[in-house]
């Protein structure tokens, strides 16, 4: 009996583990998230149209990723790693979706850039700390 009372209490051991590695990983990205968001609202108020409308995209998108992170840290306190994985996948994917905009010039600035690399690596990182197998693309 007693091996199995220790056998059963590993997974939720396990489980706290993993969460307690999670969530500040996950707030650290959301709050990037936002810093994105505020920096692109000053940046949107630019006279170039071109650039108008990257930024718009980008607030759009950056508006996504926050979404894609609140459902990670729900998935994350209620043990469903692998749906953390898929969020934090879907996030990095709509980050490089704001990156895309500016494959064409004028460039991202350099801060949007750095945000933009920052949020990548953190969502690269929720992924891995998830435990999600890689996806077949």
């Amino acid at each position: 009996m007693i091996f199995l009372y220790f056998v059963g209490s590993i997974p939720s051991t396990a489980f706290a583990d993993k969460t307690a590695e999670l969530v500040p990983v996950i707030e650290e990205a959301r709050s990037n998230a936002q810093s994105a968001i505020n920096l692109l609202n000053s940046l949107q108020q630019t006279t170039d149209p071109t650039l108008k409308s990257r930024y718009t995209n980008c607030i759009g998108y950056y508006n996504q990723v926050s979404k894609f992170l609140i459902e990670a840290e729900g998935f994350a306190k209620t043990g469903l790693y692998t749906d953390v994985g898929r969020a934090a996948s879907s996030a990095l994917e709509t980050v490089l979706h704001c990156e895309g905009e500016f494959k064409e010039p004028p460039p991202a600035p350099s801060s949007l850039q750095q945000i933009n690399t920052k949020e990548s690596t953190l969502c690269n990182n929720i992924f891995n700390l998830s435990g999600s197998p890689p996806s077949v693309v």
